[in-house]
């Protein structure tokens, strides 16, 4: 009965937003193409990489920057590209200092679902295209600073959620270009891992200590949170 119960309740969400969608032929979302700029912040996912090295991924202040471009293909179906960039930095104790920097290019297919006139709801999921510099000083008191130094090119998957409020729907009515203008909020989880990351700098530690370190993975994703604005034209 209960499952019933809740099949009712989402067949009727989707029929109800069909007829919104289908009764409001003047939503934005017949626009075709869109443009966007998003901030956010950025959660790391747990990294063997850090727990070696001690440091803490929820201590890295990380805010990203992304602009992006979508094409609507269907009435509800868009592809997104995103360019982003973030750089994180992090001390343990002044024993280890550790810069990341990213760029990133995400695809998205999207799928929308509209409420009324000015509020529309998507999903969608991806794959991720990610350059990443990793930059490492290390000290110990039996040996000076070792920096180690590499650059990753690194291919993950992403899925995402959001909602969309167009709050300048009719722009042509105060003198400007047809674009309509929407403020929305996203989420975004990516899985992206890069295999022994600190290979190069453990074989300088190795060599010099006369010891033998693993090496470990880094995973470049987790959460990341978007306030963004997009323009319809």
């Amino acid at each position: 009965m209960y499952l019933r119960k809740v099949l009712i309740l989402v067949v009727g969400a989707v029929l109800l937003s069909a007829t919104v969608y289908a009764q409001d032929t003047s939503l934005q979302l017949d626009k075709k193409n869109a443009f966007a700029i998003k901030l956010g912040y950025k959660w790391y996912g747990d990294s063997d990489v850090f727990d070696f090295w001690g440091l803490n991924n929820n201590d890295f202040d990380v805010f990203v920057t992304s602009l992006a471009y979508e094409r609507m293909l269907r009435p509800r179906i868009g592809l997104e590209v995103a360019w982003g960039f973030f750089r994180s930095n992090e001390v343990y104790r002044s024993r280890s200092d550790l810069t990341i920097t990213n760029w990133y290019i995400s695809p998205t297919l999207k799928y929308y679902f509209p409420v009324g006139e000015s509020f529309v709801f998507y999903g969608g999921a991806g794959v991720d295209y990610y350059n990443t510099e990793w930059d490492h000083l290390v000290t110990r008191p039996t040996f000076t600073y070792e920096y180690g130094h590499d650059r990753f090119n690194s291919l993950g998957l992403h899925g995402l959620g959001g909602v969309e409020w167009y709050f300048f729907k009719t722009p042509e009515k105060h003198g400007f270009y047809s674009a309509p203008v929407s403020l929305f909020f996203e989420c975004q989880y990516t899985w992206l891992e890069i295999d022994k990351v600190d290979d190069r700098e453990i074989r300088e530690i190795n060599a010099q200590l006369g010891q033998s370190y693993p090496t470990h993975e880094l995973d470049m994703g987790g959460i990341m949170f978007f306030l963004g604005l997009r323009w319809h034209y």
